[in-house]
């Protein structure tokens, strides 16, 4: 669906994701090695990956008011191992030092990439929740129809 030039999306092809929205279902999306017409390969990050497709959306005349990450933890923990309930662009560089080495291998930079690319979608009106993936059946339900769930918001 997109193809890279040194790590810049260049081309998207939206046939796919008009596709599923047309059928009123909700696109799951992730990372993936892309064709990089620089490079001949590229990994794009699940974040990076989301914020195009929301802000290419809004552009089209989608009403995109959040975007949700499904992560390994409860949102971004404090040094404490506390989730943070919400983080904006102006607190940011108080909790900066909270973010760690990613459990497991991450090569796109793992939560602090994430809340960076989250940040970046504020500027335009974007949320994202950032919710654990793996921890309750319906977690993922429940955070797309409102109800709460524990996670950080980035607002």
């Amino acid at each position: 669906m997109i193809v890279t030039k040194n790590g810049k999306i260049k081309k998207f092809f939206p046939y796919p994701l008009f596709s599923i929205l047309n059928l009123g279902l909700i696109p799951v999306t992730y990372g993936d090695i892309v064709f990089d017409e620089e490079k001949g390969s590229f990994i794009l990050s699940t974040e990076r990956v989301l914020n195009f497709l929301a802000l290419f959306l809004k552009k089209k005349g989608f009403k995109i008011d959040k975007v949700i990450h499904n992560g390994l933890t409860q949102g971004v923990l404090d040094e404490k191992g506390k989730t943070i309930e919400k983080i904006t662009l102006k607190d940011f560089s108080k909790i900066e030092k909270n973010f760690y080495q990613t459990l497991g291998f991450d090569v796109t930079g793992g939560m602090l990439h994430k809340v960076k690319e989250s940040l970046y979608l504020t500027k335009y009106g974007i949320k994202s929740f950032i919710i654990n993936g793996t921890a309750k059946k319906n977690l993922l339900k429940k955070a797309l129809l409102g109800e709460e769930v524990l996670g950080t918001w980035i607002i």
